[in-house]
């Protein structure tokens, strides 16, 4: 191995080839980080918005375009049921970012195989305890268009049983405008495809009532899913439950999780 220094930060940069070394250290080469943040200095624009080539697009129609359906939507599920090892904190590389919309507000993790991206949802696939796969696949989707503007639209899941495309979303959702012409849209679309469509919410859901509230959902129902191990939490939402039963007082309960995670 031969190394060398980059000539911004000091970063030690390995190399194997003695030749590949001599020839970076004549160009006066720096790290790949001190590039990028050179490049970004020239053009602050630089990957955003158009000049994105992700942008408008969701990760499951890239992989599908680079692999194909079958092994796309694979590669799309294995990344999923990954998302809990992601790190948090500093060493997330979304750490001090602006985040998503709505982002962090839900409890997010697998239960039964499925991932579940709201308590909503997890009430749900406890309540209605069939057979379902994800409706986050090529199979399922949607296009649509608004105002000359096209949007894709993955549902929830599908039900094996009674061939039927579940949407999971809370009342105030379901009640937008905007949410209203994608419902249309998806509604017809999977008329056509022979596939009955069905927006639940949480008043849909009988095991919804027998909690009354979304704080008994969270710290009675989750909770005791969590602990039990019938459900796993992503890490950020295991870290949040804990902080919430930190700031609501639940020691106890936060002492037994501790134990367990």
């Amino acid at each position: 191995m031969y190394k060398r220094k980059c000539p911004l930060c000091d970063k030690e940069l390995v190399y194997k080839h003695k030749y590949t070394m001599n020839k970076q250290d004549k160009n006066n080469k720096l790290c790949k980080s001190c590039t990028v943040k050179k490049e970004y200095a020239k053009n602050t624009n630089k990957n955003k918005g158009n000049n994105n080539g992700r942008y408008g697009k969701r990760l499951i129609d890239i992989m599908i375009n680079n692999y194909g359906i079958d092994n796309g939507s694979k590669k799309y599920e294995i990344w999923k049921k990954n998302l809990n090892k992601f790190k948090s904190g500093v060493d997330n590389p979304q750490f001090g970012k602006t985040p998503f919309k709505n982002g962090g507000m839900s409890y997010k993790g697998w239960y039964n195989g499925l991932f579940f991206r709201s308590s909503i949802e997890l009430l749900f696939l406890v309540d209605k305890n069939e057979k379902m796969i994800s409706g986050e696949s090529f199979d399922f989707r949607i296009s649509y268009s608004i105002k000359d503007k096209e949007y894709h639209y993955y549902p929830d899941f599908y039900s094996l049983a009674d061939n039927t495309i579940y949407e999971i979303k809370s009342r105030k959702w379901v009640d937008s405008e905007l949410n209203k012409i994608k419902i249309k849209y998806a509604s017809d679309e999977f008329k056509k495809r022979g596939i009955s469509y069905i927006i639940i919410c949480e008043d849909d859901i009988k095991l919804y009532y027998s909690y009354n509230n979304w704080d008994r959902v969270i710290y009675d129902f989750l909770y005791e899913m969590v602990i039990n191990k019938s459900v796993e939490l992503t890490d950020i939402s295991l870290k949040k439950l804990k902080s919430k039963l930190l700031k609501t007082n639940r020691i106890e309960k936060l002492n037994k999780l501790n134990m367990k995670y």
